[in-house]
């Protein structure tokens, strides 16, 4: 099995969730949490679904360590008879519907430039840009976009395709394979 990041050894998960998940945990069953147990099933059955080739996982250690939480209250308010059971199917469950709900890559935001707000050394770069458009001093107007641009329109299947001749072939017809009208059996 491959290594994946653990959300559990955050302090988040530790100071806001683990406390919640014990107090629910004693108030349904009056035993401690069994936090392995529940952990190492989030890990096999959640995590895989979200993130099946261990790339990263799309969605933040918070919304993880709350889906976590979610599914602990989910088992416990059920009352089921085999609690960590339960939650293995729930932790299946919810894995799932995130998987089909989580962002693309082309969803979360990633800066790609180097420029970064509150930078000295660009900040006075922008303040000596010179007049604006409309004849205010300050910074030139700056025209960027975040799409890329191809360097050539998408050409339709039929045109990639077209040149290929998928069809049949005729054969070549060779003398060994005819036979004369006067030679027949």
């Amino acid at each position: 099995m491959t290594k994946r990041k653990c959300i559990f050894s955050t302090p988040f998960i530790h100071d806001q969730i683990d406390p919640r998940v014990d107090e629910a945990w004693r108030e349904t069953y009056r035993v401690k949490a069994p936090f392995a147990k529940l952990r190492q099933m989030w890990k096999t059955q959640h995590c895989v679904q979200v993130d099946p080739y261990n790339t990263g996982c799309p969605y933040s250690e918070e919304d993880c360590a709350m889906s976590f939480l979610v599914a602990v209250e989910r088992t416990v308010g059920f009352h089921p008879e085999r609690p960590t059971g339960y939650f293995r199917a729930v932790a299946h469950s919810m894995g799932l519907d995130r998987a089909d709900n989580k962002p693309l890559a082309r969803d979360t935001l990633r800066r790609t430039d180097v420029r970064k707000e509150g930078d000295a050394r660009t900040a006075s770069r922008d303040l000596s840009a010179g007049p604006s458009s409309n004849g205010e001093s300050g910074p030139a107007p700056v025209k960027t976009t975040d799409l890329r641009s191809a360097d050539h329109r998408p050409q339709r299947i039929g045109e990639l395709l077209g040149s290929l001749n998928l069809g049949p072939h005729p054969r070549e017809e060779r003398d060994g394979d005819r036979k004369e009208e006067g030679n027949k059996r």
